[in-house]
């Protein structure tokens, strides 16, 4: 108990407010939780949360450190609960606040929040205590906007020789209960019978599973979750159709993939299986979580988290002994590799030694057929080049015979008619062909090292950009129309472009490139300079060029100059050119004026052009 002091409850600005009671600050480091009861009963019915309040001791959860009893008149009681203040306010507030500025979690936050949860539960699950109301309001944050789960009032402690539980009254928010409960409730209320022996042994045969108990909570935690990733509520309604509910989940799951990989919701989703037999156990998902992204879960984030301590020799040790049996475990399983590996060698050697004479006959036969094959190949194309300058001479046999003997006085130029041009040209049709065979060549190998660069360029910037093809010497790169492109994205890709370009010696043969970035608002002066740069220089031989611009409200005159004077002015060769430069809002008529007068004769072979100014 704790010695509560009314005159410092502040009942004018009451923090919290619900069917569970009201919360109160009360000093500078404490809030109070205040319960009103009107019967000994009630009274009774709040000891849990005082018992489980205090046997709770996570940095994940709200514990209660104190409580004390008010008798009023009337048979009217207070319950005062003593309860950490958390001054973050809860998980749904920031949720709508988020949502008004358009500020989505990234994706690290998402994962540092949902371990924050797991462990919390995991820690009750493993002291048998199910805590059925898992929903945004119930999460409180502190001043270093770390989460902590509160309000243990609907929460049972389900000791192990109780195999089974029936919840006898609602259990927490309707929206984010299980599917299986509202079945269990159905099936309970379908149960009329007059026998009361009969009917007891019916709801004994109907009673939940304690391990399906504790996969509730896991349903209310992915719900939450998934609240978090669109900053909305999730819509799902326990009491409809399976079809329904899977059908929104799944829309959601499109939703949230824009913006975070699939590793991760993955587990989220784990934990929303409709039937509780595949759903993921809250132990199992923070295992997972921890080993897909230990890059985000690190030793430094969970010190700060309060889950490990700093220079805990005992933690210490203990992972050594853990690392050294795996390292144990790991050296065991590649000496069996090694020792199949040397077997397998000597096998090998035991087959080539015996075989060498065999394969030595056999390739020297494939050898030599192949060369005789050739050789027949050669002798056929010889054959039909000189059927072909034979025919020639027959065709041209008048122009022959009037070309007169090299000894005599060459023929001058002005006596040739077109006539005696025809034999000159048909026979530079031969060498034409072999020119056009080695462009093809030529084409073929190029297509296969942009294909190279276009994969190479999807891999790591998919997410963001389409990267596409249509042709052996064009480009085309277009932003999925994601808004937190951030000049971190922009020049990355622009980097990367460039390396894999140069790679493949692919500048010089390109013809058409179109970059289509619009919407992408955080781009600024300096991204465009850095890209004019690196982009000028190489784009001398482009023919076509596209630059899709729009919504770049951060722009000035400055950065307008820059895209002129470093990169359109280079532009000697090309034809058609499309700038879309709308709600450009920051440049004055001054600046598109300095723009204006880099269109001049270096534009000598332009025959198309496209540009986009204004609102």
């Amino acid at each position: 108990m704790f010695h509560f002091q009314e005159d410092k409850l502040d009942q004018d600005n009451p923090l919290g407010q619900g069917a569970f009671g009201e919360v109160f600050p009360y000093d500078s480091q404490w809030v109070v939780k205040r319960i009103k009861v009107m019967s000994i009963k009630q009274l009774l019915e709040c000891i849990p949360e005082i018992v489980l309040g205090f046997a709770c001791d996570h940095p994940c959860l709200v514990p209660v450190k104190g409580y004390s009893i008010q008798s009023k008149s009337n048979n009217k009681y207070f319950v005062n609960l003593k309860l950490q203040t958390m001054t973050g306010g809860n998980l749904a507030k920031e949720i709508e606040r988020r949502k008004k500025g358009n500020s989505y979690y990234d994706e690290s936050e998402i994962v540092k929040h949902f371990y924050a949860l797991l462990s919390g539960v995991d820690y009750l699950h493993k002291k048998k205590i199910f805590h059925g109301d898992i929903k945004p309001n119930n999460i409180l944050l502190d001043d270093k906007r770390n989460i902590r789960l509160s309000d243990i009032g609907s929460a049972k402690y389900i000791p192990d020789e109780d195999l089974s539980s029936m919840l006898t009254r609602d259990q927490g928010t309707d929206k984010y209960r299980a599917p299986e409960l509202i079945q269990h409730e159905r099936s309970l209320q379908n149960l009329n019978l007059k026998n009361q022996h009969e009917k007891k042994e019916i709801i004994l045969d109907n009673l939940l599973n304690k391990n399906h108990l504790f996969l509730v909570d896991s349903w209310s935690l992915g719900l939450t979750v998934l609240e978090l990733c669109i900053l909305r509520s999730t819509g799902t309604n326990p009491r409809e159709p399976v079809q329904i509910i899977q059908e929104n989940l799944e829309n959601i799951r499109r939703e949230a993939s824009q913006r975070y990989q699939e590793e991760l919701l993955k587990i989220i989703f784990g934990l929303l299986e409709i039937d509780p037999a595949q759903r993921l156990k809250v132990g199992e998902a923070k295992t997972k979580l921890e080993e897909k992204f230990r890059d985000i879960l690190t030793g430094e984030f969970k010190v700060s988290l309060g889950l490990e301590k700093e220079g805990n020799e005992l933690i210490l040790k203990e992972k050594a002994k853990e690392i050294l049996k795996n390292f144990e475990e790991e050296k065991k399983v590649i000496e069996a590799k090694l020792d199949t590996f040397k077997a397998s060698i000597e096998r090998l050697e035991t087959a080539c030694n015996l075989g060498m004479k065999k394969m030595k006959k056999a390739w020297s036969e494939k050898i030599e057929k192949i060369k005789a094959e050739k050789n027949k190949n050669v002798e056929e194309m010889i054959k039909t080049l000189e059927d072909k300058i034979q025919t020639l001479k027959q065709e041209n046999q008048d122009l022959l015979e009037t070309v007169p003997n090299q000894a005599k006085q060459p023929i001058e130029a002005p006596c040739l008619n077109q006539r005696q041009y025809s034999f000159p040209t048909k026979v530079m049709e031969i060498s034409k062909v072999q020119r056009q065979d080695s462009k093809l060549i030529d084409a073929k190998e190029s297509r296969i090292r942009l294909k190279k660069v276009v994969a190479e360029l999807k891999k790591k910037w998919g997410r963001w950009f389409d990267f596409d093809t249509k042709g052996q010497n064009d480009l085309s790169i277009k932003a999925w129309g994601i808004k937190d492109i951030d000049d971190k994205v922009f020049q990355g890709v622009i980097k990367d472009l460039i390396q894999e370009w140069e790679k493949e010696s692919l500048w010089k043969e390109l013809d058409k490139l179109e970059i289509v970035m619009n919407e992408e608002s955080q781009i600024t002066d300096e991204d465009l300079k850095e890209f004019t740069s690196q982009f000028g220089p190489r784009l001398l031989n482009v023919q076509h060029l596209e630059l899709g611009m729009k919504n770049w409200d951060k722009i000035t005159n400055e950065g307008l100059e820059v895209l002129a004077s470093e990169l359109l002015s280079r532009l000697t060769n090309v034809k058609k050119l499309v700038l879309n430069m709308n709600n450009w809002n920051k440049i004055t008529n001054s600046g598109f004026a300095k723009f204006t007068n880099h269109f001049g004769p270096q534009f000598t072979n332009l025959q198309h052009l496209e540009l986009y100014i204004g609102k």
